[in-house]
């Protein structure tokens, strides 16, 4: 898969989520249900993981897969959307502290984010090769994994979003 598909996957993704909270109205973004996280802080969760995917991708692995994915893009999508009732603790490092307090702030600091991502997609400064790095739950994953995992986390959390959204309109 060439970077350009990862770019377009990327852009797609960022532009469904902006025109999810385009809907968001304040009082709807801090509303609490039970122990569920909010809104907002679902999306403080996707910004968190996603920079530390950056982060990682940006660094050098010792470790090298023998094939270019190991889990591949159909496979991610069944595990992390399609089978999204299945319900995940993230590590506390990507649990939500209230540090995004709107959605203005979130849509600044994650389009910067998510453009610096295809910028270093783009500009081969992550390199797709064999290089791997561990996931905490699916394990093992190549620099092509984890391209195809950022939108589609991102895209679980969308969808959870969305089940909001639809509970406050019934």
């Amino acid at each position: 898969m060439n970077r350009d598909i990862y770019i377009q996957n990327l852009q797609n993704n960022a532009s469904e989520i902006l025109e999810v909270l385009d809907q968001c109205s304040s009082e709807l973004l801090s509303k609490k249900v039970g122990e569920a996280w909010s809104i907002l802080e679902i999306l403080e969760h996707i910004f968190l993981t996603e920079r530390l995917v950056y982060v990682m991708l940006l660094r050098p692995s010792s470790k090298q897969a023998e094939k270019e994915e190991v889990i591949g893009q159909e496979k991610l999508q069944k595990l992390i959307v399609n089978l999204r009732a299945r319900k995940l603790k993230a590590p506390d490092s990507l649990e939500p502290k209230g540090k995004i307090k709107s959605k203005e702030e979130f849509i600044k600091l994650f389009s910067e984010q998510r453009a610096s991502l295809m910028l270093d997609v783009e500009g081969a400064k992550i390199q797709i090769s064999l290089a791997s790095y561990v996931h905490p739950f699916l394990g093992e994953m190549t620099i092509r994994d984890w391209l195809h995992f950022i939108p589609l986390h991102s895209k679980r959390h969308l969808e959870q979003i969305k089940d909001i959204m639809k509970k406050k309109e019934a």
